[in-house]
């Protein structure tokens, strides 16, 4: 039997009590969405949710809304790598899922965001205006996806609402800055969750990312994902600060995690070797 990589915490996976939270929440946002078109159509609540853009301030809408980009998913993943190889790797898996699924509806559905559709002086606009391909929300698909993950290999009820409210809270923010609508929002955290139930299944079934030499290979796409984070702000300037504090922060972990061991052991045998 192949060697796999072991949780520190003793974890072995996404628990049957986890699994619910991620079907509950991808009912309930179906569900939501659903019925806000029905009452009020596609558009339906943006105006309510936008007007929360004065109430923080620019720089923490940025910030908030930052946290939903990719790059800040891979960092995030890699600062639990050493402690939560199965969330590493089913995430992973969800992730290419996800990415597949979200622009493959975004390029067919092509419908127009907020400031393709309101004047300027009809909403808040925080940070780039973009135009098109609003269903759904990227941010929120990439946010639901690492919250979704965690929630299923948590064992806290505590810790499975932050996720789920932290989560909520980039997805809402999508809105606030003004570049999705409400049910963009909803789809993307159904559309999420679904593709963490997909990486979990498939990463029960196909352990290659449990193993040393799959699980090495997944950290080394995580730094390299994390590397993004240097330069990659999408339109949101006052982000910066959090995303290369984030990429410094997830590089020291891994290289703590990852190349300590290695370097103390390289130590050790060149004091070895040298005693007489």
């Amino acid at each position: 039997m192949r060697r796999l990589v072991r949780h520190r915490n003793g974890q072995v996976g996404a628990s049957a009590e986890g699994m619910r939270w991620l079907y509950g929440i991808i009912v309930f946002s179906l569900l939501v969405a659903a019925l806000a078109w029905a009452v009020g159509g596609y558009h339906t609540g943006f105006h309510t949710l936008n007007a929360l853009a004065p109430w923080a301030g620019e720089v923490f809408w940025q910030n908030l809304t930052h946290l939903g980009n990719g790059s800040v998913a891979l960092a995030l993943l890699l600062l639990f790598a050493r402690n939560h190889p199965s969330a590493v790797w089913t995430g992973l898996i969800a992730a290419v899922f996800a990415l597949l699924l979200s622009h493959g509806i975004k390029y067919g559905a092509t419908t127009l965001r907020p400031p393709a559709v309101l004047d300027a002086d009809a909403f808040h606009l925080i940070g780039r205006g973009w135009p098109t391909r609003s269903f759904p929300s990227g941010h929120t698909v990439t946010a639901f996806v690492f919250a979704a993950i965690f929630i299923a290999h948590m064992h806290s009820t505590l810790a499975r609402a932050l996720l789920l409210l932290a989560a909520i809270l980039v997805g809402g923010s999508r809105v606030v800055v003004g570049v999705h609508w409400p049910i963009d929002v909803l789809a993307g955290a159904a559309l999420g969750t679904a593709a963490a139930v997909i990486g979990i299944s498939l990463g029960r079934r196909w352990r290659w990312g449990l193993q040393p030499v799959g699980h090495r290979i997944c950290v080394l796409v995580l730094v390299v994902g994390t590397f993004g984070l240097f330069d990659e702000i999408n339109g949101y300037p006052h982000a910066m600060l959090l995303s290369q504090t984030l990429a410094v922060l997830a590089l020291a972990v891994a290289s703590f995690d990852y190349l300590g061991p290695l370097l103390r052991a390289a130590a050790v045998r060149r004091l070895t070797s040298g005693s007489p």
